[in-house]
């Protein structure tokens, strides 16, 4: 019969902080993993009966994502490329979308360090990009390209209007979208 299919690939796995201090430094942390690729299919024909469908698992630390696939249809929904791990460690993954880059803190200066490429299939975007002592690039995603990783400057968290330094309080934020 007929049947529409809708499949999504695995997402790949966010880059390892590999030094406990660095979780303190938001310029140090690992690339975002990304999005598993998504397959939109109408009217498709299948013959009657039972068919396998294989759901990609989402990546491990800074790994790939699964690919996912209905027995029957010649279309694979790619998993998303693995973020990259801190201090110049494991770069970033390509994929259906590509993984988000990392800083190096002893790259000085120089070319940006890109993210992985979204090569699997035209299933998404690239990941954001790092430079040194900026932070890690978001993975990309099936709908725009990973956001690049940015100096933090000046940043605070305020609690009910005042500023303060979150110490284990459970904080409500407010996110307005423009």
């Amino acid at each position: 019969g007929l049947v529409d299919i809708l499949l999504v690939g695995g997402g790949g796995g966010g880059g390892l902080c590999s030094n406990p201090e660095d979780m303190q430094a938001a310029d140090y942390g690992g690339g975002g993993g990304g999005a598993g690729g998504v397959v939109c299919l109408s009217n498709i024909v299948l013959a009657a009966g039972s068919h396998a469908v294989k759901i990609g698992q989402g990546g491990g630390v800074g790994a790939t994502g699964g690919d996912s696939s209905v027995e029957g249809v010649n279309v694979l929904a790619y998993g998303g490329g693995g973020g990259a791990a801190n201090r110049g460690g494991t770069l970033a993954q390509d994929g259906a979308s590509g993984g988000g880059a990392s800083c190096a803190p002893n790259k000085e200066g120089g070319d940006p360090i890109p993210g992985g490429s979204a090569v699997r299939g035209a299933q998404g975007h690239v990941g954001g990009s790092a430079s040194n002592r900026y932070g890690p690039g978001g993975g990309g995603g099936a709908g725009s390209a990973g956001q690049d990783g940015y100096k933090l400057t000046g940043w605070k968290v305020t609690k009910n209007g005042v500023a303060s330094t979150p110490s284990g309080d459970t904080l409500s934020l407010s996110i307005d979208a423009t």
